[in-house]
């Protein structure tokens, strides 16, 4: 594996163990219909003969997720980040340069750095969580994976004004829930209580759903609800937004109050 520059700030990573490819690609195939141990043994195997293989990481790392092995699904994600760090020339720019999404051969790499700072954000290790998460949005902006809506999390929580404003600048064109209601609690958090109402009305009207599941007492999954097909504004979105971003709306809080007194 190399890194290869095919435009002005433009990088690929370029792939020479098509044997490894092939072989997780048949790995993959089987998963399906075979235990998750059976894949875990052979992916094992395949990484003692291609030790660089950032894909065969990233996968066993998922496996370990999917088996409740938290610890080994990070060491995994660190292990595949650390190859492809190791990669990159030093002339690399995060803030000029690009591993775009459409290169499938940059997915493994961007798959590594989201899955690695999904693991950090949570604990000690949360600042370099968002060091890796806003490096990922400047070298992949499109960016397909969502670290926005993480590092919007953070900031809110963080009470971080300035970051936010700088992503919602970022992603004007962003319709998600995430930001609809984020605009909700950056007005909450300037103390704008006429921008709060009115970004209120506007999320209201997109996400009905999603409001009145943030004014419940009692939240409980939809019986309808699928993790790997949630439709956008309906009662599964809501119970998901609630789910990751219920912290800064619980009953408590003056956020919560106003919703209650403007709606």
């Amino acid at each position: 594996m190399m890194l290869k520059k095919i435009a002005s700030h433009t990088w690929v990573f370029e792939n020479n163990n098509y044997a490894a490819e092939e072989a997780l690609d048949r790995i993959l195939d089987e998963l399906s219909a075979q235990s998750f141990l059976s894949a875990e043994t052979k992916i094992d195997k395949l990484l003692l003969d291609f030790p660089e293989f950032i894909d065969g990481w990233v996968h066993l790392a998922i496996i370990y997720q999917s088996t409740g092995r938290k610890r080994e699904a990070y060491l995994a994600n660190r292990e595949a980040y650390r190859i492809c760090l190791n990669l990159l020339p030093k002339k690399f720019n995060w803030n000029k340069d690009k591993l775009e999404w459409g290169f499938h051969e940059n997915r493994p790499f961007l798959r590594a750095c989201f899955n690695l700072a999904l693991h950090m954000i949570a604990g000690k290790m949360k600042d370099e969580a968002v060091q890796i998460l806003e490096n990922l949005i400047c070298v992949s902006p499109h960016d397909n994976l969502g670290a926005r809506y993480l590092l919007l999390k953070t900031y809110l929580l963080d009470q971080n004004i300035p970051a936010i404003e700088i992503l919602f600048n970022k992603y004007p064109d962003d319709y998600s829930s995430e930001f609809y209601y984020g605009q909700i609690l950056l007005a909450l958090l300037q103390q704008d209580s006429e921008a709060a109402q009115d970004a209120l009305k506007k999320a209201r009207l997109e996400f009905p759903y999603i409001l009145k599941e943030l004014k419940k007492k009692k939240h409980t999954k939809p019986s309808t609800f699928d993790e790997g097909y949630i439709v956008a504004g309906g009662k599964e979105e809501a119970y998901v937004y609630w789910r990751e971003f219920g912290t800064l709306w619980a009953i408590e809080t003056a956020n919560y109050q106003f919703l209650i007194e403007n709606s």
